[in-house]
């Protein structure tokens, strides 16, 4: 199911409130909102006609903006000609359901909600009655997560990936969700207490366990690093390809190239034909050459 939000620009602040307060929903809906459902490239104004036209629920933000948009009354007729259900969401008493608006099964006032997030409860009651929802669980929302992740939009994959969490605090694949988008956003700190949050509940998770190391590798706390990646390669018999690289790297960040170049010929050892491994075998190949050009100095 889909539910088409139709706002003037000038109110894009509850727009973005509504839209976010849906979308984290653990239910079978999509929301559009042309700020966040189109693609750069794509046609504004044909998108909308089209999610309009598609759409199951229509939710409209009344305000003195609405008529004198450019596209918000086109968007509306759209919704008016189908039959589906409507809601007005008012911004202020005097901005009533405008004429030719009355087909509607429910005008919400939202400037009589004192405190906004108890409106956006309500609105999604309201919401949940109309449509009456499939609920979905952890692996649906871990899903939408990814998706937005692989579209770039990290900020929203980081909020789905926290949904998933909070319905399911066992499911680990979103707390490595959550951690990869913190780090994609290059908020380290918070992707390094998650990551410690985590492995409390999962204590010999190798992957937490590695995408900690390669957080402190990031942070340049390399011996941090390495004691991570140490435990990654105890726990899977030295077989773990990229602990072994990244190893290799933070000990040859501080400094430590003999021990370094014994660890990357290790991990060339392990799988020579990956990608990793040919990394790996480069890296070797490269400190070798400049200990033997300081000795021939």
């Amino acid at each position: 199911m889909k539910i088409f939000i139709a706002y003037s620009h000038k109110d894009k602040v509850i727009a973005r409130f509504i839209y976010h307060a849906l979308s984290m929903e653990p239910w079978d809906i999509e929301v559009f909102m042309d700020e966040f459902s189109i693609q750069p490239g794509e046609d504004i104004k044909q998108k909308c006609i089209e999610n309009a036209q598609k759409a199951d629920l229509g939710i409209v933000i009344l305000s003195e903006y609405t008529q004198k948009s450019e596209y918000v009354p086109q968007e509306i007729g759209l919704l008016l000609s189908r039959e589906i259900p409507k809601i007005y969401v008012a911004l202020h008493e005097d901005w009533e359901i405008p004429p030719g608006y009355e087909k509607t099964i429910k005008s919400f006032p939202l400037y009589e909600e004192k405190n906004p997030f108890e409106g956006m409860n309500k609105l999604k009651e309201l919401v949940r009655d109309i449509l009456r929802p499939k609920e979905i669980g952890a692996i649906e929302i871990f899903n939408k997560a990814a998706k937005l992740a692989d579209q770039g939009k990290f900020e929203e994959a980081l909020q789905y990936a926290e949904r998933a969490i909070q319905i399911d605090p066992d499911f680990d694949p979103a707390y490595l969700s959550k951690i990869r988008n913190l780090r994609r956003l290059r908020r380290y700190e918070e992707a390094l207490k998650t990551c410690n949050e985590a492995l409390t509940i999962f204590p010999e998770h190798t992957k937490l366990l590695y995408y900690r190391g390669f957080l402190f590798l990031t942070m340049k706390k390399y011996p941090e690093a390495i004691n991570d990646f140490d435990r990654v390669l105890e726990m899977t018999n030295n077989l773990d390809q990229n602990a072994m690289f990244y190893k290799a790297w933070c000990l040859e960040k501080i400094g430590q190239i003999n021990e370094a170049i014994k660890v990357y010929e290790n991990c060339y050892n392990i799988a020579r034909n990956t990608k990793r491994g040919r990394d790996a075998l480069y890296r070797k190949s490269m400190l070798n050459s400049r200990i033997r050009e300081k000795n021939e100095q």
